[in-house]
Formats: structure tokens, sequence, C-alpha cells
């Protein structure tokens, strides 16, 4: 005769009809949907797909994605989840970025990737953080430089070669 599953805190019990025995299982990823690493597969194949991405888009973001899961993953014990999540964790994977002194404009890349993703997940139904939370870091801005008169004049009189 069969037995029968049931959960218990973070434990899987099978409780089988011989004896009455029980055998404890560990969870193992109940919240399929919630693992951080499944949903950013299926953002990636989202972007290849529905929005027919550059395979360069798509390797970028997959890069930035997983480094914030490596970040977010300090001991490799658990499994990410989506709650993990939130404004001061991504606040200290910025600081994190900083210090490994990248650009503002490329920890811009790092924010947006993951505020695309976010509002993917909002998109399909799932309670993250509301991307509008992010504020992608400001670069410094560039000025452009224009010809005067007597420059554009100049150029425009040249000899065509």
């Amino acid at each position: 005769m069969a037995g029968y599953l049931y959960q218990h805190n973070d434990l899987i019990m099978v409780s089988t009809p011989k004896d009455g025995e029980e055998i404890k299982m560990l969870r193992c990823f109940m919240d399929t949907d919630k693992d951080l690493k499944k949903m950013i597969w299926r953002f990636l194949e989202h972007l290849e797909v529905e929005k027919n991405s550059s395979p360069l888009t798509i390797r970028n973001y997959k890069h930035y994605l997983n480094e914030l899961v490596k970040f977010l993953d300090d001991d490799g014990r658990r499994a990410i989840r989506l709650e993990d999540i939130t404004v001061e964790s991504v606040r200290k994977f910025r600081l994190e970025l900083v210090r490994r002194q990248l650009k503002p404009v490329t920890q811009g890349y790092y924010v947006i990737a993951i505020r695309s993703f976010l509002r993917w997940l909002a998109k399909n139904d799932m309670s993250v953080l509301a991307a509008e939370k992010l504020d992608v870091p400001k670069g410094k801005d560039k000025s452009l430089k224009f010809l005067n008169e007597k420059q554009v004049n100049r150029l425009l009189n040249q000899p065509l070669v």
C-alpha cells in the first residue's frame, strides 16, 4: 500500500502505512516559481523568444543577473529566492560594484538588467520589489562641442580628394 506526503516546516514527510514509519526528506525547491536561478533562466528565454533580443544582450543580461545571484548567495547553502531581491540587497550589490571600481555607466547596465528582470516578474504576477524603486546611476554629462561658423566654412571649403 502506498504512503502519503505532507509538509512540515521545511521538511517533506513521507508516511508509510507499514509500521507507521515516517521518513523525513529535506524540502527541495517546493516553490520552484520563486527560485531565483530558475526565474532568471525563464527571463532569458523570454528575451530570446518574445523580445527577439540579440544574443549579445542576452549574454550581458545573463552575466549581470548571475553576478547578482553570486552576491546574494553568500554561503551557497540555500536556494536564492525572489524575496532576496530587496532595496537593501541591491544597494549592497551596487556598493560592491563601486568597490570593484566599475564605471558608473557599467554599474547602470547592471541596474537596468535587474529592473528589466523585476518588471518581467511583475508582469508575470510575481510578488517582487517594484523596479521603479531602483535608480539607475547617473553618469557624467558629456557636453557636445559645436563648430562655429568659421570652422564650418573652413570644413566645407576643403578640397575633395
